[in-house]
């Protein structure tokens, strides 16, 4: 969840039977389905988005939402399929692909991006933040190689995960693109930016055992 300017609250999550927040009965058009879900200062029902298209495979997860000074609302997660959020649907390129999107105050489309790479199934978003002007940073993990915009990282141990950090600017341009690997599995678990665009990364590593060797 994140709260807004004027005391707005945002909750996020996924379902797959209907549901009453307080706007009256909504069911998940795919069979599971991503929402967002506003609140005014009182705690009363404003307005619920679900995500379109259709999962296949598996279904989609949203991870982190945060709210920017003007009210934006910033969204990441992952999904298996294809996904969108009131803008062009976006499509997996093989497996679990990541996703970061922006909604206006109002709910409606604003930017929307998916990141995968070739066959490999397990590129994640874990978490995402904005700050104030809504300049975005996202964090998460992936295997093999995960493109964005064209830049693509590629794991660099081939034995597990890598983890990623990305920011972007408003208008959902990359402006920076890293990823972080070794021996074993790395995660990025938390993210946060500062007004000046500084991202911090938060997560676990994890050194896998090797069984020793005889001669």
């Amino acid at each position: 969840m994140a709260v807004g300017p004027a005391d707005e609250v945002v909750l996020v999550g996924e379902f797959n039977k209907p549901v009453d927040f307080g706007g009256g009965l909504d069911s998940p058009l795919g069979g599971n389905n991503i929402f967002v879900l506003t609140l005014d200062a009182d705690g009363q029902f404003t307005w619920l988005r679900q995500n379109d298209g259709v999962p296949d495979g598996g279904k989609p997860f949203v991870t982190g939402v945060d709210i920017d000074a003007a009210g934006a609302i910033h969204l990441a997660g992952w999904f298996w399929g294809s996904i969108g959020f009131g803008g062009p649907l976006l499509f997996t390129q093989g497996g679990f692909d990541g996703w970061i999107a922006a909604l206006s105050p109002a709910g409606d489309h604003l930017t929307s991006s998916a990141h995968g790479s070739g066959p490999t199934n397990w590129q994640f978003a874990s978490d995402v933040a904005t700050n104030s002007a809504g300049a975005t940073a996202a964090a998460g993990n992936f295997v093999g190689s995960m493109s964005f915009d064209g830049e693509v990282l590629a794991t660099v141990g081939n034995d597990g995960y890598d983890a990623w950090v990305t920011r972007q600017a408003p208008d959902g341009a990359f402006e920076l693109v890293r990823g972080f690997g070794g021996v074993g599995s790395q995660y990025g678990d938390v993210v946060d930016i500062g007004e000046d665009g500084s991202v911090w990364l938060g997560g676990v590593y994890r050194i896998r055992s090797r069984p020793a060797t005889t001669s």
